[in-house]
């Protein structure tokens, strides 16, 4: 795709990653507090990784092909 470029999708990897610690740091204060549970906070720090993962797996593949 020619405007998904490298440096386009480095720097959207790099916000998602900002984006998703931020997210963490919050639940896990949430959780430290018992606001939410353990379960929650599994799943809610799970599908941040995953985020940030694919963002980076895109990056990836497009530094590699």
């Amino acid at each position: 795709m020619p405007y998904f470029t490298l440096d386009r999708l480095l720097l959207i990897a790099v916000v998602i990653t900002l984006i998703s610690a931020d997210g963490l740091y919050r639940a896990w204060r949430q959780r430290s507090e018992d606001r939410i549970g353990k379960r929650l906070f599994a799943t809610y720090a799970g599908v941040l990784l995953l985020g940030s993962s694919l963002a980076w797996i895109g990056v990836l593949l497009e530094w590699v092909g």
